[in-house]
């Protein structure tokens, strides 16, 4: 019983693994989403925008 609370009261060491692996998801959604000679917004993009924008509408 011991153990389990000395594991529970240190931080995991996954934690940091965490936030460096959503930094890296959000770059690459960010570079999924723009032009890389323009950085504009791609099709994609803009066919998620106007989905959003359509269900929106229909609130």
């Amino acid at each position: 019983m011991q153990a389990v609370a000395t594991q529970l009261s240190f931080p995991r060491p996954q934690a940091g693994l965490d936030q460096q692996l959503k930094q890296a998801n959000f770059k690459l959604d960010r570079l999924a989403r723009l032009d890389g000679l323009t950085q504009l917004a791609n099709r994609g993009n803009f066919h998620e925008f106007w989905w959003r924008e359509w269900r929106r509408m229909h609130r």
